[in-house]
């Protein structure tokens, strides 16, 4: 089962306010053709806003001034029954003195809601096990952008868990420790070391293999637009993220050991970037991914080998650009890897994503998911204390998420004004997700 984020005219909640338990909502789904979240809301939220953008047209705009008509002459009215009876006319002659307001045609600033390019996904049980389950968001770009994420994200679900490298659950594991207190001692719930490189190669091989296929797909006009691709997938207590563009997966973690500049390990022997240090609380924000652009020297070198040219803005806030020219008037890509932009596939961008590994362990908290409408003026470490905040409010996932989007918009609104990209988030409370969960509940592998 899976609930999905997308073209929205107005806020968008994933999750109803209140659901039963798992067998409740299986009964529930089975009179209704509504189907029940894969998560409680209170575990696991999304939100997702439109953007705005102005538009200027031409208009007729009434001006404030009134000016009198000029007087015309009086011209008296054929005789009337009246002035024939009573020698005037003052009760029947019209009044010809009228007021004109001045208008003239000038350039009118008109919002407009623009398309949600943004979409997202929440599938519990991926891959036939309750125990697995897929979180992703993929930001559109361009004429097509819309469409192209939306293929994206219907094609993620369809083909990863086909994928010849997808390693299936074990089917001798049975009530795995909870993610809450993880034995150290006991490594029964390891994934092995040959299916966490298995997972990685399926997640890479199938992003691409989707960014081929909408090469082949006219409609989609994939020369000019493109996606972003954040995606997670959790099997128990392990989380792969693939990352393409500039969406970010962000985890929130408390604990009393030193977080300052950890690292997780990555499947294609990259460390993870980690953002900032402690927090209030020993609570911090460990970036998962790396936003891809030419700020990251790797990527910056890449780009520039392939012969791409890039130009870095006088805003150190905003993303540099990779071009097709030397003169930079050709696309202008703000990211260096994209799922579609194929218009500059010969100056190096390209679709392969970055995939890491993380053992989730006793203090890491919360996962965030969210494309660059979030990022763009809130920092990793301010989302987190956003989130943290919500919880210690006794807010569940689903309001915490409202708040870090609509916290989000408000920053668009003080620092862009008129214009505001979309905005669409996930938030995932792992140190409670598979409490009270059973391998053997609603969809499980028997």
């Amino acid at each position: 089962m899976g609930l999905e984020i997308r073209d929205v005219a107005k806020d968008n909640v994933m999750y109803p306010a209140q659901f039963g338990s798992a067998a409740e909502a299986e009964e529930n789904a089975a009179e209704s053709s509504v189907p029940y979240p894969p998560f409680p809301p209170g575990k696991v939220g999304s939100y997702s806003y439109h953007g705005l953008e102005p538009r200027f047209l031409y208009g007729m705009v009434e001006l404030e001034e009134e000016e009198e008509e000029p007087e015309k002459e009086e011209k008296k009215p054929p005789p009337s029954l009246l002035s024939n009876l009573f020698g005037s006319t003052a009760a029947v002659a019209p009044d010809t003195t009228t007021l004109a307001k001045k208008t003239r045609r000038q350039m009118v600033k008109v919002m407009h809601h623009k398309i949600n390019q943004d979409r997202g996904h929440v599938v519990r049980p991926y891959g036939s096990h309750d125990r697995t389950a897929l979180f992703a968001v993929y930001d559109g770009h361009g004429a097509k952008g819309e469409l192209l994420a939306e293929y994206t994200m219907q094609a993620l679900n369809d083909k990863l868990q086909l994928h010849p490298s997808y390693p299936p659950y074990p089917r001798d594991s049975t009530t795995p420790t909870p993610t809450t207190t993880p034995n150290d001692n006991d490594d029964s719930q390891t994934i092995p070391d040959t299916a966490s490189e298995e997972m990685s190669t399926a997640l890479r091989e199938t992003i691409s293999a989707i960014d081929r296929e909408i090469r082949k797909t006219a409609h989609l006009e994939s020369k000019c637009s493109g996606s972003t691709a954040c995606v997670a997938v959790l099997r128990n207590d392990t989380l792969w993220v693939a990352n393409v563009g500039d969406s970010r997966a962000v985890l929130g973690r408390r604990n009393e050991r030193t977080v300052e500049g950890s690292t997780g390990s990555s499947s294609n022997g990259e460390e993870s970037n980690s953002s900032g240090g402690a927090s209030g609380g020993g609570l911090c924000a460990i970036d998962l991914s790396t936003d891809q652009n030419a700020n990251d020297p790797r990527e910056r070198d890449r780009i520039l080998a392939a012969g791409g040219f890039i130009t870095f803005p006088d805003d150190k806030t905003l993303s540099p650009r990779v071009w097709l020219d030397q003169r930079c008037t050709m696309v202008g890509l703000a990211m260096s890897r994209s799922i579609g932009d194929h218009a500059l596939e010969s100056v190096g961008v390209m679709a392969e994503p970055v995939v890491e590994m993380y053992r989730v362990e006793k203090g890491d908290e919360f996962l965030i998911l969210a494309s660059d409408g979030v990022w763009e003026f809130i920092s990793s470490e301010e989302a987190v204390q956003i989130i943290d905040k919500c919880f210690h409010r006794g807010l569940g996932a689903d309001r915490a998420c409202e708040e870090l989007v609509r916290a989000s918009k408000q920053r668009w609104k003080e620092k862009e004004g008129d214009y505001r990209d979309d905005i669409t988030a996930i938030v995932v409370r792992l140190d409670t997700l598979w409490d009270d969960e059973v391998t053997t509940g609603v969809g499980a592998e028997k």
